[in-house]
Formats: C-alpha cells, structure tokens, sequence
C-alpha cells in the first residue's frame, strides 16, 4: 500500500509537469505536489525499513520452530508409510492436521522459545501416538514405538541408517560356508552370521574375536534367562541402548523386543512402552457427528458391550443391526431416524456389507442437517474393499486384551470403578475381585504360547471377565447376609472354571487346566491379607480404586512363564517368531529408496551381493552329460531310485537357471541395460533387504533367510552331484529332497 501511494503520487506529479506551462517556479501548486511527494517519499521509505527489520523478526521466529514442523513431518511419513502394514490403518493428511494444530494449543506454555519448542515437540509426539496406537493391533504397536525412536534419533544424529539396517537384517545374506568359522558348537549358525554382520558397526568392530577370546563369558551371557539386563562381555561400559539392542538381537534373538522396548524408553520416554487402557468416553469425546468410530475386530474383542455402557450414562438409544444380506434397509432406516433424532446407530460386523459402506461415506459427506448428538459406530474386520474415505474420516478403535499381565491387570481396573468396589462391604470381595481379574489375565495370556498354552485359541473377552464378577458379587451379598465366614468355594470353582469360562473350553485337557486354575486361586488361602499370587504379585490390601491402580503399576513389566505354570523356555519359540514378524513389518514398511551401508546407493548393495551370488552358483546339470552318468548307474537309468534322482536333478536345474537368470538380468538391469521392472523390482527389495525374492520360492524350498536360502541350494547341488558322480551314497539328506515321499 505504501508502494502504491508514492506510484500514484509521482503519477501526479508527472501529469503536472508535463501539463505546466510558463515557469515552473510559479506554479505554487506543482511546488506544493513536489513538497508533499517528498515528505511522503521519506515517511514511507521509513516505514519499509521497518516493515522490512519486522520480516526479518518474524522469519527468524519462524525458523525457531522448524524443528517443530520437522518432528511433525517425521510422525506424518511415519502413519503414512505405516498403511502397508494393514489395510485399516488410514489417516488423512487434515486429520494429521487437526491434531498437530491441538497438539500446539495444548502443550505446556514457555517464555523462553527454546522450552516452548521443546514443550510442543514432546506434546505433539506422545498425542499422535496416543491417538494413531489406539486403533492399531496389539502386535503392531511395539513395532510401531520402535520405528518412530529409529526416524527420531536418525533425524538427530544420533543412530545412523546404516547401523539401523544391520540391526534390520543381520547376518541373512551372509552364508556360514563364507565367514569366519565360529568359535564353539554352543552358538547357533544363525546368532554368528548375525555377529559377523553387527561387526560391521565401527563399535563392535572386534566382536568376533571377543568371542573367541571370552568364549566362557559370552555363553554364560547367551545362556541368561533375560540377558537384555546383564553386563554385555567386553562391551557394556562404551554401548548405548540402541547397541545393547543390536547386540541381543544378534546373540539372543528372542529378547530383541524387550531390549527394544528399553531402547524406546531411554529414547523417548517410559509411557510410549506402556499400554494405555481404551477410554470409550475421552474417544467419544473427540468426535463429532460426522466422524465415524471404527472399531477394528479381532478374534475375542468385541466393544458392543463398551458402546452400549456407554450410551446408557449419556441417556442415548442405540439403534443396532447386524450386516448381512438384506440388512442395508434397516440400516438405511435406522440411519435417517438416528441423525434426525440425535440417537447412535450401531453397524455390526460392516465387512458382511462392505457395498453398503460407500452409501454411508457419501450420507454424511452430503447431509445437509445431523443431528450434534448423532453418532456412528461402525464394528468391521480388516478387509482390503473397506471405502478409504470412510476411514480417513473416522476414529480407529481396536480392543484386543493388552500383552503382559501388568498390562492386562490394568486394563481390568480402569474397567474396575470405586462404586464396584464399595458395592459389597467386605473386605472378601475386593480380595476376591482382585484374583478374579488376575486368573482373567493368566487365561488370556497364556494364548501368546500357541498349542503349549491351550490346545485350542478360545475367544475368552471382557465377557466372561464381566460374568463372573456378576457372580461374586452375588455371592458375596448372600453369603454378608447369612453372615457365613468363608465363600462355598465349590460352587464358586464351578460357577468359574465349568460355567463362564468352560462354556468356551472344547478340549477335555483345556478344561482340566482351567479346573486346575480354579483350584489354585479359588481357595480358603486367598483371603488372607497380604497374599501373594505369584512372586511379586501381591494382592493390594485397601478400599480405595486408586491404591489398587497404584499397586498395579508397580508390579513388574515382563513376566515369567512360570506365573503360568509353564517352564521358563516356553517364552522361546513365542519370542523368537515375534521378533521375526515385527522385524519383517519394519522391512517392509520402510521406504524403497535410498541408500545402503558406508555410502553405497541401494543398487550398488544389491549388485554387489548378485555378483557374491554367481561367483558361487554352480551350473546347472549338463542334459547329455547326465543322461551318460545316469545310465552307469547300477540298475541302468529305469531304477526306481535312478528315476528318483533324474526327477530331482531336474527340479534343481529350474531353481538354478532361475537363479543364474534373474542375477544376471538384475545385474543388467542396475547397469541400465535393460529396464527395471515386475520380477526385477521384486527381486531388488527382496535382495536388499536379505529376504528371498517370492518367485523363488514358489518352485523351491522354505528358508528363514536369503543366506539359509543359498546354502541349501549348495547342499542339495552337492548331495545330488556326488550321487551322480561317485554312486549312490550310504546315507541321505531326506529333506534335501524336492520329493521325499518319492524316494
């Protein structure tokens, strides 16, 4: 504006000048223009320099909270590359935007700017974490922490990408034939390919000759039952907790996650390793009537029970209906009362009517009128078909039992409220109360341990959880009005363990199990105060919900696999196949760009290890060549074991020339020869990432790792080249074979 003026004054100025006739000097009023245009000039000039010293303010301040918007650009691609994990786990970029906006209002306010970015940073973190864990899977929310402790620390410098890869893929492009010999039989062949590859990392540059050298000190390490929390030998004073992490995820693979989650809390703080207990009322309270609630189902989790508590405090009709053919009419109907109205309306089991989804995305997009108190719960399983649009504006709600029995305890008391606990005075019942939600969580976690926990997975829920405390409570008011002292521990045993929980059980040797937990936890012994359940699980004594909460989160974050009768190994194979699956979400999940270890572009690492690879294959089985060996064999080329191995030298020479071709186009490919693409491009990732691309094995065999994958393909060209050439051998390798039975 200021430019403007002083344009539109020496536009006057120049109409008189140029319209002047006579001596300018006469013309008061030219003079009186030019005095004016001056004076302005200055003044204005004055004022840019301002306005241009009050830009540079304001720039700067800007550029102090960079790192904010930095952290919030993190946390985006994070959620955002987060999807291919599953389908369901959608957030739009103006959601993201609406919490990043709430995440600034209701940070801690600071005077100094630095404590103020710092305040809004933390805030804004733990809130879309909060808010994007809610409607993840149990097993996806670990992994989830994990992956933004890596984006963060990587960002500030503080772990590398290419360390994060090591502790990604470990020694599985290595083959144990091409390393180092190991040390002693004691360590597994897959724990010294992973310590061959962490040495790589500049701090364990000597890793392996420490094993050699402290062979004793490294096994006692490796035999530890949680060896994330003993001294590392040679290491422990000069590693972080990220290097500690990378350590056990070599040696002691099973304990990776446990070590992650002491990594994320050193990182980032302690509550994102928590588990935080669904609230339906703080998730019904942020939203509105045209966001809709999802609530993801899984096996044993169903939140009806939840919403339909829910709406009887707030005094609101749930209209419910479960989808199936022909439902959509009772929706549709149910859908126009309920906006008008401001009541809920429940859709069950949506993935049974996914057409009818797309109808209600557009309802509430394009209703003109809805009511405020209008809300719409929507109960699915994940389901590739489920509308995008719909879930980019609804809330996710997941409501799987929490992992661990600290987590699951808690979850049942913020379940548990004071009026519950004040419903019978006697100091039995809350004793009681507190054993019941502890069996609750030992029946429920004992699921993680596949057929060693149950023999069959049962669906056991809130439901049962609910029934059963129904039960006592019951008991406990008859038996405070016969004035009995104790419980009639039968009936409350069978009630329990043959009634609620056994209407699930279908195997005989389940139910003597869950018989057997009855006997233990539902006796005379149980009552008296300060009674412990397991070591360090000691039932609270107090009348108050919140000593309760306390005493709970003082109980220990991992437990034993005794606290379940069960011996200590049985945590083994759970363990090993989580981390084996979180590992491979993470790989999958990350970004398929960007560079290697030590600087290299990803395709100078893959040609390296396609040019390793062919160095090694052997060529195929000549056609004529192995006709002529095989007709000396005894028993001429027509001996059934003679057939058997013609058979599988031909299966061997599709995965070799298979292999010899896709390395030497991929090859070409990098080179630019030819074009990238289809198999190529999946062989690429495959290879970076130390996994064996799938058209690979889909005409081969099973593998863990692409290593494993290649030394096999070694072993079987040996075995069947030495029967081939030296006769048949005394003994063989049956599961070397393409077709055992055959044999």
């Amino acid at each position: 504006s200021y430019k403007k003026k002083i344009k539109q004054l020496e536009d006057d100025l120049l109409f008189r000048l140029s319209n002047s006739s006579g001596n300018l000097l006469d013309d008061t009023e030219l003079i009186d223009v030019l005095a004016v245009t001056k004076q302005t000039a200055s003044d204005v000039n004055e004022k840019l320099g301002n306005a241009s010293e009050t830009n540079a303010k304001i720039t700067e301040a800007c550029e102090e909270y960079r790192p904010v918007a930095h952290r919030a650009t993190l946390v985006y691609f994070l959620i955002a590359e987060y999807t291919t994990v599953n389908c369901m786990y959608q957030t739009s970029l103006r959601q993201f935007n609406e919490l990043y906006e709430l995440a600034i209002d209701n940070s801690a306010k600071a005077t100094m700017p630095s404590k103020r970015i710092g305040n809004i940073i933390d805030h804004l973190t733990y809130s879309i974490y909060l808010y994007i864990q809610r409607g993840l899977f149990e097993r996806h929310k670990l992994v989830f922490a994990l992956m933004l402790t890596n984006k963060i620390l990587i960002s500030n410098k503080t772990v590398k990408q290419e360390h994060v890869n090591i502790f990604l893929k470990g020694g599985g492009s290595l083959d144990i034939n091409s390393v180092r010999k190991k040390p002693k039989e004691w360590l597994p062949d897959s724990a010294w390919l992973d310590a061959v590859a962490l040495s790589s990392n500049p701090t364990f540059f000597d890793l392996q000759d420490s094993i050699y050298r402290n062979d004793g000190l490294w096994r006692q390490w490796y035999d530890q039952e949680t060896p994330e929390t003993c001294k590392v030998p040679d290491y422990e004073d000069k590693i972080s907790k990220f290097e500690r992490m990378c350590v056990v995820r070599a040696i002691r693979q099973d304990r990776t996650l446990i070590a992650a989650q002491e990594y994320i809390a050193d990182s980032l703080g302690k509550q994102y390793i928590e588990s935080v207990p669904l609230n339906m009322e703080s998730t019904w309270s942020e939203s509105h009537c045209r966001c809709p609630l999802i609530c993801l189902l899984s096996p044993g989790a169903d939140p009806t029970k939840l919403i339909e508590d829910l709406a009887k405090r707030k005094k609101l009709k749930v209209l419910g209906v479960s989808m199936g053919q022909g439902q959509e009419v009772i929706a549709r109907k149910y859908m126009a009362a309920a906006t008008q109205e401001g009541q809920w309306v429940l859709l069950q089991n949506m993935h049974l009517g996914l057409a009818y989804l797309q109808e209600v995305e557009q309802f509430l997009v394009k209703a003109e009128e809805i009511d405020e108190e209008f809300r719409l719960w929507i109960t699915a399983e994940p389901h590739p078909m489920f509308p995008i649009g719909l879930l980019q504006m609804g809330i996710k709600i997941t409501n799987e039992a929490p992992v661990g029995m600290k987590a699951g305890l808690r979850n049942s008391y913020s379940w548990v409220t004071q009026d519950m606990l004040d419903v019978v005075q006697r100091y039995e019942w809350r004793q009681l109360l507190f054993v019941m939600c502890f069996l609750h969580s030992i029946v429920q976690e004992r699921r993680k341990f596949g057929p060693i926990g149950w023999n069959v997975p049962y669906e056991f829920n809130q439901s049962d959880l609910s029934a059963c405390t129904q039960f006592l409570q019951n008991h406990l008011i008859e038996m405070d009005a016969k004035k009995a002292t104790q419980p009639t521990w039968a009936t409350v045993r069978y009630m329990i363990s043959a009634i609620q929980y056994g209407g699930r059980i279908t195997d005989d040797f389940d139910q003597l199990l869950m018989d057997t937990y009855a006997e233990k936890y539902f006796q005379p012994s149980v009552l008296d105060k300060g009674v412990e359940m397991f070591p360090g699980y000691q039932v609270p004594d107090g009348s108050e919900i919140s000593h309760f909460r306390q005493c709970i989160e003082n109980f220990a974050s991992q437990e034993s696999p005794e606290i379940f009768g069960l011996h200590a190994n049985a945590d083994l194979t759970y363990r090993a196949l989580q981390v084996t699956q979180a590992i491979g979400t993470i790989i999958e999940t990350m970004p398929k760009t960007g560079g290697g270890g030590g600087g290299m572009s990803r395709e100078d690492v893959v040609d390296g290890i396609c040019s390793d690879l062919l160095a090694k294959l052997p060529h195929a089985f000549g056609g004529e060549d192995t006709k002529e060996k095989l007709k000396k064999l005894p028993g001429g080329p027509t001996q059934p074991l003679t057939v058997h191995l013609r058979q599988e030298v031909d299966r061997l020479n599709i995965i070799i020339n298979l292999t010899t071709k896709t390395l030497k186009n991929l090859r070409l490919a990098i080179a630019g020869t030819i074009a990238l693409s289809g198999d190529l491009i999946e062989a690429l990732d495959s290879l970076f990432d130390a996994n064996i691309p799938g058209f690979w094995l889909k005409k081969s065999w099973v593998a863990s790792t692409l290593g494993n994958w290649f030394a096999g393909l070694l072993q079987r060209f040996d075995q069947l080249n030495k029967w081939l050439n030296n006769g048949r051998p005394k003994a063989y390798w049956l599961t070397g074979f393409f077709n055992p039975q055959g044999f």
